[in-house]
């Protein structure tokens, strides 16, 4: 990827938060966790896969009364976060996979936003994490993920269906990011813009690929998780979608009323 001639989405915190952070589907997802968090009124929230911390560090800010933890393995990115830290905020280098095998007692709820499918294949990786997560929690705590899905029609995890989707995705990416990075922008620059929106889409285009390939990107299906959650012995609260280009989202709780 060449960061030096174009905006980079990915390991710069600006950029992210005025045009990655802004796609239509990001910000469905984002708001989405926002408003299970406002229904739920947790007191402390651990989010796994923080990456910059851009929806934390939102949440910390409208929601001054709540104690919010960030996981990431990255340090590069974590300093990052760390240095917009609010009073009501924290992040901590570790591998989540790693992080949810200790006690995680402390939190009424973990959320995770586009980090479950960073868990690698095989499935089983993914049953371990979902059986630590219920393990350690306390009672009544909930566990959220909101993510991409696979489509329940791909007979196969390599389904070609995949890549047409992944291309409507592109093309969503394109016109949102294009729209949000010219209302910030001037109107002298018409064609950073453009760059910006073409490099969205270029961005899930390969990222389909990825996914085509089970290659960094290892995307489920929905009923998959659900019915896995159910297996594990947590409670589905809610598990609906958010567009119809795979996002969705699965409030799950252990034991509780």
């Amino acid at each position: 990827m060449d960061y030096d001639n174009t905006p980079s989405f990915y390991n710069n915190s600006e950029y992210f938060e005025r045009y990655l952070g802004r796609t239509s589907y990001y910000l469905g997802l984002q708001k989405a966790v926002d408003k299970i968090i406002a229904a739920v009124g947790p007191e402390k929230v651990l989010e796994l896969g923080t990456a910059l911390g851009t929806t934390l560090l939102m949440l910390a800010d409208k929601y001054s009364d709540i104690l919010f933890e960030g996981v990431d393995m990255r340090g590069e990115v974590v300093l990052q976060a760390e240095k917009k830290s609010r009073k009501n905020s924290r992040f901590t280098v570790a591998d989540m996979c790693k992080y949810v095998e200790a006690s995680l007692k402390d939190y009424d709820m973990i959320y995770m936003l586009y980090s479950f499918h960073h868990i690698p294949d095989p499935l089983g990786k993914k049953i371990d994490f979902l059986r630590n997560c219920f393990l350690n929690m306390k009672e009544g705590a909930y566990l959220l993920i909101a993510e991409s899905f696979l489509p329940e029609s791909v007979e196969e995890l390599q389904g070609k269906e995949i890549l047409h989707l992944f291309n409507q995705r592109a093309l969503e990416g394109y016109a949102s990011t294009f729209w949000e990075s010219f209302s910030s922008l001037s109107t002298m620059d018409l064609d950073l813009s453009r760059k910006i929106a073409q490099f969205s889409a270029n961005e899930e285009n390969e990222a389909g690929k990825l996914v085509y390939k089970r290659q960094d990107e290892y995307l489920v299906k929905f009923e998959w998780l659900r019915q896995t959650s159910k297996d594990i012995g947590f409670k589905v609260i809610l598990a609906e979608p958010v567009n119809s280009i795979m996002e969705k989202v699965i409030l799950l709780q252990k034991g509780g009323l």
